[in-house]
């Protein structure tokens, strides 16, 4: 299964951030604050205007006005300096919440999870796939066939990478605009009031229309102001021009709801033959590739399987994973919406066969005993994406992918191994025993609550006499060993020995 760290850590700044809004309640300060600095510049105006004196004394009574407002006028530039980076974190901050939860937390959608039990699943040819190292001599080939466990393995492993490479995006994003607001502050605080200078023109990192609202004394910044942040909700913080980008779909995705020109064009035009690969290679239509590492050359969210091409280019049917950095990408729409059995357990990393209690007989194959492997299976490792909607893969380091693993294996690390499991499978079991058909699975001397649980509910195939007080009388038969089929053809079991009695072996 996948490990996702710093979707992880990034869900959790965005559950903090929601504290973020409480800080709303002191914004009236700023305002009384404003209007501080804007009465008392406007008596010593009228003082000014008004004091009565003339000569030598009403000179110096006017210079001494103009300085206390050049005095005031410069300490209001440097509390805006402040209050300005502090609005402009804020709006950074809800930014990236925002962005946060525009990740989806289920790693494939409904349709993909599904083709875990397809018999096959047909890509494009490409060298790029792991066991497809090069051209085969002699055969001009356009597809490579995959097994449906291994296909949606590999989709989910790649899924994984691309959200844990846009939630450290998010993340750094955030702290580069934080840190560069965090050193004008202490630049101002360095700086500090020049006294008499009058009012300072410093550089706010804020929107002109945010800096004309806190001018009049109204903390107020909009998410559809990129800010400090670089993002904004004007395009869904930069997703909404890759949802059908060319660049990222070369084949498009089929949309069952607006596609009906495209299927009339595909009718109008003969199919493209799928030709594939010979019977003696991994891929062929008789040796599908069924090792999920073989295919991380080939950057599967973005890649159309299963579709018919025509000769007028036109690409009908097929499917493409959802996008899992974009939670309202219309790929979820058109495939089903979320896998309902792989949201809390793709994100179950390193437990292995041990979620079986939590997740249940389907979430535990997904936990090491399904079709990775079983119990100890290697290590998916998946590559990186980067680029424009981290849209760009690039495959992991070759060192160590034939099985999956290895050390020094670049990329993003998908499915950590579950080689515990089988020592906690076992760790039940008697040893140095006789053998008893059919009886429940014993947990042991000192076994835990859960395991005598698991000694009522479970069946085992044998179970060891010896020592054994709650032995069965010599001669038993049991039931199970002869009785098979439906409820119309069971019969009673048949008192002659079948050899199942330890004893007589």
């Amino acid at each position: 299964m996948v490990s996702s760290p710093m979707y992880d850590r990034l869900m959790t700044f965005a559950a903090q951030a929601d504290f973020n809004a409480e800080l709303q309640s002191w914004d009236s300060d700023h305002k009384r604050v404003i209007d501080g600095f804007d009465q008392a510049i406007e008596r010593v105006r009228h003082f000014q205007e008004h004091q009565g004196f003339t000569g030598k004394t009403g000179e110096a009574l006017k210079a001494w006005a103009d300085q206390t407002v050049a005095r005031l006028e410069a300490k209001r530039s440097y509390y805006m300096g402040g209050i300005a980076r502090y609005v402009a974190a804020r709006q950074a901050i809800a930014q990236a919440a925002a962005d946060a939860r525009r990740l989806s937390p289920t790693l494939i959608d409904s349709k993909t999870a599904a083709m875990r039990d397809a018999a096959k699943v047909a890509l494009p040819y490409t060298p790029a796939i792991g066991v497809v190292t090069g051209a085969v001599t002699g055969v001009v080939a356009n597809t490579v066939l995959s097994a449906g466990s291994a296909y949606v393995d590999a989709v989910e492993a790649q899924a994984n990478a691309m959200r844990e490479a846009a939630a450290t995006e998010i993340l750094e994003r955030l702290n580069g605009g934080l840190n560069e607001l965090s050193a004008g502050v202490n630049t101002l605080t360095q700086t500090g009031v020049k006294v008499g200078a009058g009012y300072q023109n410093i550089h706010l990192p804020i929107p002109e229309q945010t800096q004309e609202n806190l001018n009049r004394g109204y903390v107020q910044y909009s998410s559809y102001d990129s800010g400090i942040y670089g993002r904004s909700a004007a395009d869904d913080y930069g997703r909404a021009a890759l949802r059908s980008d060319k660049s990222l779909y070369p084949d498009g995705y089929a949309d069952p709801e607006t596609d009906e020109f495209a299927r009339r064009r595909a009718l109008a035009s003969q199919q493209v033959s799928k030709r594939y690969l010979p019977p003696d290679v991994d891929g062929s239509y008789d040796r599908p590739i069924t090792n999920a590492q073989d295919l991380m050359g080939m950057d599967l969210l973005h890649t159309r399987v299963d579709a018919n091409h025509h000769r007028n280019g036109v690409v009908w049917g097929g499917h493409v994973p959802a996008n899992p950095t974009d939670i309202d990408h219309p790929l979820w729409r058109i495939n089903g919406g979320p896998a309902t059995d792989s949201g809390s357990a793709g994100r179950l990393a390193g437990i292995g066969a041990l979620g079986a209690g939590a997740l249940g007989l389907r979430g535990a194959a997904r936990m090491g005993t399904g079709s990775l492997g079983g119990s100890g299976a290697s290590a998916l490792t998946a590559g990186t994406y980067s680029g424009k909607g981290l849209g760009t893969y690039s495959a992991p380091s070759q060192a160590g992918a034939g099985s999956g693993a290895g050390n020094g294996v670049s990329g993003t690390t998908a499915s950590p191994g579950a080689a515990r499991a089988s020592a906690v499978q076992s760790g039940g079991s008697g040893a140095g025993r006789g053998a008893f058909m059919g009886s429940g699975m014993g947990a042991g001397a000192g076994g835990s609550k859960e395991d005598k649980k698991a000694k009522r509910r479970k069946y085992q195939a044998y179970r060891y006499l010896d020592d054994d007080p709650d032995a069965l009388p010599e001669g038993y038969v049991n039931p199970m060993s002869q009785t098979y089929g439906s409820d119309k053809d069971l019969a009673p079991a048949k008192r002659e020995d079948d050899g199942w009695d330890p004893r007589q072996w």
